[in-house]
């Protein structure tokens, strides 16, 4: 009647009998379905606690490139204002300016990072406002200049560009 482990074996095609502990059925369909039921949330909380240490880890990960990085754009930030100053200077000083902010931006693209394109507008996801000027050839909150590049790494923000923005001559 009882198979290799135990289980409760069938070969006359008969009906299966519950197996009986102390005069009552091993387990009834309510203990089951309560246990199912403990399962089941016991898998789904699994799984929030999963996805929860996924979005630390995440966090943590592109806090430690973020601090690591933010040092690697005071170089770049340093560069570029060094070649603004190279106006005029010798050939070999610009060129040579101009190969290692290429091997700066080279750098934080194997890094992952990339910079923020400024656009035409003004947008405070991407964008910091480091001063107004009064502009009547262009629209309000349109980009005069980036004065400072931005970054960011993937898809989120490493630094917001700093900008210049005009606004209407007469407002």
């Amino acid at each position: 009647l009882f198979g290799r482990r135990g289980a409760l074996r069938v070969d006359d095609g008969a009906p299966a009998v519950p197996i009986q502990i102390d005069g009552r059925p091993a387990a009834t369909a309510a203990e089951r379905d309560d246990w199912r039921d403990r399962a089941l949330r016991a898998t789904a909380e699994l799984e929030n606690v999963r996805r929860l240490v996924d979005q630390r880890v995440d966090a943590e990960v592109f806090r430690r490139e973020r601090d690591r990085l933010e040092r690697w754009l005071e170089l770049g930030d340093a560069l570029e204002r060094a070649h603004g100053q190279a106006v005029g200077a010798a050939a070999e000083w610009s060129t040579g300016l101009e190969e290692l902010a290429r091997l700066f931006d080279d750098l934080m693209r194997r890094a992952g990072a990339s910079r923020v394109e400024p656009g035409e507008t003004f947008d405070p996801q991407w964008h910091e406002a480091l001063c107004t000027v009064p502009d009547s050839g262009r629209p309000d909150g349109a980009v005069v200049e980036v004065v400072r590049a931005g970054w960011k790494l993937g898809d989120r923000l490493l630094r917001a560009a700093g900008v210049t923005v005009a606004h209407g001559a007469g407002t």
